[in-house]
């Protein structure tokens, strides 16, 4: 259940962020904000916070869910936005502040979710065990 908390905490994070920069300056309608943030926030907690961060630690974790970030936006964002978004510079801006929100987020999943558990436990975190 806690893994589940977390996931719906980075997601309100992820879709604030997007929100806030493609919403308010550029027009993209929530919907297409909402699809782009479920999508990243999936690919980015399973990689990013699932599988790296328990084993390389904080900042390997945060510079992978940039890139993830980076990618995903510019890959969903060419599927969905309205072509006069410059893609490559509000993806880089994006994956900045995304970024950003990670490292701090990588703190709650180590402090609250992740500690406590054995290295076995932490390579493979079930995900509806609750502790």
């Amino acid at each position: 259940m806690k893994y589940i908390k977390a996931f719906f905490i980075k997601l309100v994070m992820m879709t604030a962020i997007l929100w806030f920069f493609l919403g308010v300056f550029f027009g993209i309608s929530l919907t297409d904000i909402l699809i782009t943030s479920i999508g990243l926030t999936m690919v980015s907690f399973i990689i990013g916070d699932l599988l790296i961060l328990p084993k390389l630690g904080n900042m390997i974790a945060t510079i992978a869910d940039m890139g993830v970030a980076f990618f995903g936006i510019w890959l969903l964002g060419s599927l969905l936005f309205e072509e006069s978004v410059p893609l490559g510079t509000v993806s880089f801006f994006l994956a900045i502040a995304i970024t950003i929100g990670e490292f701090v987020f990588h703190g709650y999943m180590k402090n609250m979710i992740l500690e406590g558990l054995s290295s076995r436990e932490k390579t493979t975190t079930d995900l509806y065990a609750e502790k």
